[in-house]
């Protein structure tokens, strides 16, 4: 309902070649997630416990055990994968191709007012 105003279909189009669309924040969620579980899944491979967000456990021990250290060398990289630009070009084509829609629509009518005008 939006792309029927030409600011809207402008909008669009730019945050979409731009980079900075709605579609590109949730792309971007949907990479964190990944790496969460993937950072999760490390964490139980190396301490065999899962990490808890927010809580913290103290616990005492008489024993010398030591827990397992992590090196932050081997900690999994974050390695966001941008869309591809094609696909966002063609995902903008649609607004695209209104704007170009309402260029001529508007120019025609301009066109036609400026003809019917009676100088005189």
């Amino acid at each position: 309902l939006a792309r029927v105003s030409p600011s809207a279909s402008f909008s669009l189009a730019a945050t979409r070649m731009a980079g900075t669309s709605l579609g590109m924040k949730e792309h971007f969620i949907g990479e964190a997630y990944g790496y969460q579980r993937s950072y999760v899944e490390f964490i139980k491979d190396k301490t065999g416990t899962s990490p808890r967000g927010g809580m913290v456990m103290i616990t005492i021990n008489d024993d010398e055990e030591e827990d397992p250290s992590i090196d932050p060398n081997e900690l999994p990289v974050f390695d966001y994968a941008a869309s591809d630009m094609k696909a966002d070009f063609r995902a903008a084509a649609i607004d695209i191709g209104l704007l170009a829609l309402f260029n001529i629509i508007f120019f025609a009518g301009a066109y036609t007012a400026f003809l019917r005008y009676d100088v005189r």
